[in-house]
C-alpha cells in the first residue's frame, strides 16, 4: 500500500517522519490493533462473522478488591495516621489501636 494513501503508523513514519494523527485500524476502530500500527498486519480484533465488535466483546463486571488487601491498605493508614499525630504531639484515639489490633490478629 503506498504511504500517501495509508493510515498505519508505520507509513506515517515513513513518509512524515512522526505521527501526525491518530492512527486505529479501518475494520475494528481500535488504537491498540497490530493493523492500527502496520497495514499488512491483520486485524487483532475482528468480531466473528455477523456480530458487531460490541456485541462480540463483554467486558466481566466488576468485582470487589480480596479482603487480605483491603486490611493491609487499612493497616497502613492507620500506621500512617498514628505517625501523623504523634509526630504533633497528639494521643492515638483508642479506636485506632483497636481496629490495628484486630487487623494484626487476623493477619496472623
Amino acid at each position: 500500500m503506498s504511504a500517501m494513501k495509508c493510515w498505519c503508523e508505520r507509513c506515517d513514519l515513513a513518509q512524515y517522519g512522526s505521527v501526525f494523527r491518530y492512527n486505529v485500524c479501518p475494520q475494528c476502530g481500535d488504537k491498540r490493533c497490530a493493523k492500527a500500527r502496520v497495514h499488512s498486519n491483520c486485524c487483532t480484533n475482528n468480531p466473528p462473522r455477523g456480530l458487531s465488535l460490541n456485541e462480540s466483546v463483554q467486558k466481566p463486571p466488576v468485582g470487589i478488591r480480596p479482603r487480605a488487601i483491603v486490611r493491609r491498605e487499612r493497616a497502613l493508614e492507620i500506621t500512617e495516621a498514628m505517625s501523623r499525630y504523634t509526630a504533633v504531639g497528639k494521643l492515638v484515639p483508642a479506636e485506632w489501636i483497636e481496629e490495628m489490633e484486630d487487623i494484626l490478629r487476623s493477619i496472623s
